[in-house]
Formats: structure tokens, sequence, C-alpha cells
């Protein structure tokens, strides 16, 4: 059981906890390949949603709310199972090659660690994790899939 001494102790330890001071390098960190952005991250993958969320609404009828929210995401899951092999292909023939904003965003990162501008950054997304995030999108899209099996079995209207 947690003593009053304890409790207290955690709340100053709380207070010393005030976040990050400058997130200028690491407020990028989420958006830095995209491969887990649930929208369109570029002009091309826009047109390319929408391609495929028409072609979906044709295929499934949809006319519901249901419907609409499904085949979003099973269109959100083909378009970020489509980033997998681009992004892949990206890193093969950039590996080493360092972008001014790279440098501006991991450079403390890149000297801290002593990587030098001509070795690969250190945030490069290795097979594994690469294919896991595929394995996520394609799971989505199953997900889905599947509810939309489901609905129909039990006579509901997409």
């Amino acid at each position: 059981m947690t003593t009053q001494q304890q409790i207290e102790a955690n709340k100053q330890n709380a207070q010393l906890s005030t976040g990050p001071g400058n997130t200028a390098k690491t407020r990028l960190n989420a958006t830095k390949h995209g491969l887990a952005a649930n929208l369109p991250i570029n002009k091309q993958e826009k047109e390319q949603l929408d391609g495929f969320l028409t072609k979906l609404r044709e295929q499934f009828n949809v006319q519901t709310l249901i419907g609409e929210y499904l085949i979003a995401r099973i269109a959100v899951g083909m378009l970020r199972c489509e980033r997998v092999p681009e992004y892949e292909e990206n890193c093969r023939q950039n590996r080493g090659k360092h972008t001014e904003e790279d440098k501006e965003i991991w450079g403390d990162v890149l000297k801290h660690l002593g990587t030098s501008e001509d070795k690969p950054l250190p945030f490069v997304i290795g097979d594994e994790l690469l294919y896991r995030y595929e394995t996520a999108a394609e799971n989505k899209v199953y997900r889905a899939l599947e509810k939309i099996q489901e609905l129909k079995k039990n006579g509901f209207v997409l």
C-alpha cells in the first residue's frame, strides 16, 4: 500500500516534470516518414484516397454513415499499405544522404551518436518495423471488411 510520504514525494516529483522545453526538434517525429498517417500527406495521396473512396462507394453501394465510415477505414488502410513500398524504395535510393531538413532537425542527435553525414540516419526504419506498419495497415482493412460482411449478413444496408 502506498504511504502518505510516497504520495507527497510523487506529487513533488510531478512538479519537476514540465515536459519538453524545446519541441522544435521533436515536433515532426510523428510525420517524419508518414507511414502511420491517417490523412493524405501530399496532393498525390489525396487524389489516390479520393479514387479509393469513389471505387469503394460503388463496389459496396454505400448509402449510410456507417458504410461511409467503414469504407473510409478501408481506403485509409489501403493508402497506408501503398506507402510502404514507396518508403522502402526511397530509403534505398537515399541511403546515407542527409537533407538540410534532416541536418536541422537531427543535427544534435547525429553529433551525439557520432554519426557523420555520409552514414544512414539513425531513424531510418528497418525492414522489420516497416513490415509491422504494413501489417497494421492491412489489418485495418481486413477488420473493416469483416465488419461489412457481418453487417450485410445481418441484413444491414451500407
